[in-house]
């Protein structure tokens, strides 16, 4: 079934009249009108990475579900300092979510200022069917200001409400969201958020990469070319020809680069040494390289390892992007055409 229950985030202004006082500790932070456009972003930023650090500390990093999922790889390969403490046998994966919002071409004016509106979408899927099980939208106006980085402030709200309005017998074990997890600058993207904030085991799955501890998009996707060139030559994944040229990182004195993991999927191991997430590519693509990976990271209560698992098993044939995301984003574009008196 579809429901829509259109709601506008509590007196929230642009930044330069700006109050925006809201009860959710994820979003409390007031502005002062008096400033100049450059003080009040500046203070919105530091009050915004309060926010999140306060968020963080409840932040699970490690496998933290009672599901399993049947995967081919090696996971092994994947570093998973805190793999789950929980010995017991797990039941089967059985429905599996989506989240996205799809935003307007049409704002809203006021005496005062100019506000997006924008459509968010939860697709609950069954797995391994990858059928809908449960759609719901939630239309809503985002008058917070987007600032690299800090993409949760605006999203984040409609997301928690579309879960928190999930009936239970549509709740999902998982939820891959159209945005990063620990695959962040902050190491606490939208994913991290949105788990934090329902307590439901979230995978970041992001078009764009940050540019961050030595990784660049640029560079990833070079990666990928290179695992693709690599498997049409009878290479596998970590094979020597993948690690030797993967990326122009790998130089003395550089602690990361990108490599292979499996035939689909390379490895963000930045600077510091640290693996942040993982570009999957579809090898529908192998003709023409890779083409545009996604990006794929743990959010909360789960692992890059599991993470990679759930996004992997959850395409269906000749696709790259997860069914439960790419579900969200269709239903959600076409809504908002609906609203825009288009043609869906």
């Amino acid at each position: 079934s579809e429901r829509s229950a259109p709601r506008r985030s509590p007196d929230i202004g642009v930044v330069d009249r700006a109050v925006w006082r809201s009860d959710d500790r994820a979003r409390r932070f007031v502005m002062d009108a008096s400033t100049s456009l450059e003080d009040p972003m500046r203070r919105v930023k530091e009050r915004w990475r309060a926010a999140r650090d306060e968020l963080r500390a409840g932040l699970i990093t490690r496998d933290d579900v009672d599901f399993a999922v049947d995967d081919a790889s090696d996971p092994t390969q994947i570093p998973n300092p805190n793999p789950n403490p929980n010995p017991n046998p797990k039941r089967p994966l059985r429905l599996v979510a989506g989240v996205d919002v799809s935003y307007r071409r049409e704002f809203i004016y006021d005496s005062t200022h100019r506000s997006e509106t924008a459509v968010a979408c939860l697709a609950v899927l069954r797995f391994p069917e990858l059928t809908p099980e449960w759609v719901d939208f939630e239309e809503f106006v985002v008058d917070a200001p987007y600032v690299p980085g800090f993409l949760a402030f605006r999203e984040c709200p409609a997301m928690t409400t579309l879960l928190r309005r999930c009936p239970p017998g549509a709740r999902p074990d998982v939820v891959l969201v159209d945005g990063n997890g620990a695959l962040h600058p902050e190491g606490f993207g939208l994913a991290c958020h949105v788990g934090v904030e329902c307590g439901v085991p979230t995978v970041g799955v992001a078009k764009d990469l940050h540019a961050f501890d030595g990784l660049d998009a640029k560079s990833a996707r070079a990666a990928c070319d290179e695992a693709v060139e690599e498997a049409a030559r009878g290479g596998g994944a970590g094979g020597a020809g993948v690690s030797k040229g993967v990326s122009k990182a790998n130089q003395p004195g550089f602690g990361g680069g990108y490599p292979a993991l499996w035939p689909d999927a390379v490895a963000l191991v930045g600077a510091s040494g640290t693996t942040r997430g993982a570009a999957l590519f579809g090898h529908e693509h192998s003709g023409d390289g890779a083409g545009c990976p996604l990006y794929v990271s743990g959010g909360h209560r789960v692992s890059l390892a599991l993470a990679l698992a759930v996004a992997r098993a959850c395409r269906a044939p000749g696709r790259k992007t997860p069914e439960p995301i790419r579900v969200a984003d269709a239903r959600s574009r076409a809504r908002v055409r609906l609203l825009e008196g288009k043609a869906p």
